[in-house]
């Protein structure tokens, strides 16, 4: 397998969909990781991209696979497209400005 060959990005929707996958399949990350002989923290900053380095890389690639690339992709997506739309629904800085500028146009009239 080759290093590094998934297209997350790191961090705690990475996490939580790896952690999710094993859950579903009746395991869990502390299982996976005395089953390795991994630390937990190194496989936690392995998920986070703390541990970037080609040791990091090999866990986050093995945590994938062992938990089932699959269901983690689908997980991902799902977290993902769940972020999108809390993002799309919090209006900008910009929209934010414009309604206090139209608010006080209407208090001053």
């Amino acid at each position: 397998m080759a290093e590094n060959a998934h297209p997350y990005q790191p961090g705690l929707i990475l996490h939580d969909s790896i952690m999710g996958a094993f859950r579903a399949t009746g395991r869990s990350m502390e299982d996976w990781c005395r089953d390795n002989d991994v630390k937990r923290a190194s496989a936690r900053n392995a998920t986070f991209g703390q541990s970037n380095g080609p040791a990091g890389k090999r866990t986050l690639a093995q945590l994938i696979e062992d938990a089932g690339p699959d269901l983690v992709r689908s997980l991902y997506l799902a977290r993902l497209q769940k972020h999108i739309e809390a993002v799309q629904r919090t209006p900008s800085r910009m929209q934010m400005e414009q309604a206090a500028q139209a608010r006080a146009r209407r208090a001053r009239a």
